[in-house]
C-alpha cells in the first residue's frame, strides 16, 4: 500500500505526479524513514532515554524556494533526492533521518555529544546550496525528562525556523 501526501496535475493530459509518497517504512523518493517508522523509533528512543538517561535531539529541516512564488519545477525531484542522499551520507548509523512531508525532514540524534550546528555544517560540505533554488530553514530541540513523543514533536513544531547559513 502506498500513501500519497500530495498529488499534482502535470498539465499534460491526465498525468498526476505524486509529490510525496511512502510505503509506511521508507519514503519512495529518498529512501529515508517514512513518518510511521520515525514515530515508532522516536517512541523507542524516548523509552530508552527514560530508562537509561541521556538526551535526544530533534533537528527539523525545511526546504523552501528562494524566489517567492517560484515553482520547484523539474529540478524538484533531483534536489530532494540529492538532499536525502546528503543527509544519509553525513549522519551516523545510529541517527535516524526521516522525510515527514514534501519539503520537511527531521533527524533524531541520541547522545549528548551531538549538536545541530555541527550537523548543519557537515551538511554544508555535502550539499552545496548556492547552486540551488532553495533555502534551508532549521530548528532543533532537546528532549525533556518524561516527555512523550507527541509532546516533543509539538514543541519542535512551535520552534521558530531559522534560515540556515548554508
Amino acid at each position: 500500500m502506498m500513501v500519497f501526501g500530495l498529488l499534482v496535475h502535470s498539465g499534460k493530459g491526465s498525468n498526476w505526479i505524486a509529490m510525496y509518497s511512502h510505503d509506511g517504512i521508507r519514503d519512495s523518493l529518498t529512501n529515508l524513514a517514512a513518518p510511521p517508522l520515525f514515530y515508532q523509533d522516536l517512541r523507542r528512543e524516548l523509552a530508552r532515554k527514560n530508562r537509561n538517561g541521556g538526551e535526544i535531539l530533534l533537528l527539523r529541516l525545511v526546504l523552501r524556494e528562494k524566489m517567492l512564488g517560484e515553482e520547484f519545477g523539474s529540478e524538484y525531484e533531483k534536489d530532494i533526492l540529492e538532499f536525502g542522499h546528503a543527509l544519509t551520507a553525513i549522519s551516523r548509523s545510529e541517527d535516524l533521518c526521516a522525510r515527514l512531508g514534501e519539503f520537511e525532514f527531521v533527524l533524531l540524534f541520541s547522545g549528548e555529544e551531538v549538536s545541530a550546528q555541527g550537523f548543519t555544517s557537515r551538511l554544508e560540505r555535502h550539499w552545496h546550496l548556492k547552486e540551488r533554488k532553495l533555502f534551508i530553514f532549521s530548528s532543533s530541540i532537546v528532549s525533556c525528562e518524561n516527555e512523550t513523543g507527541l509532546e516533543l514533536l509539538n514543541r519542535l513544531d512551535h520552534e521558530v525556523l531559522v534560515e540556515s547559513t548554508l
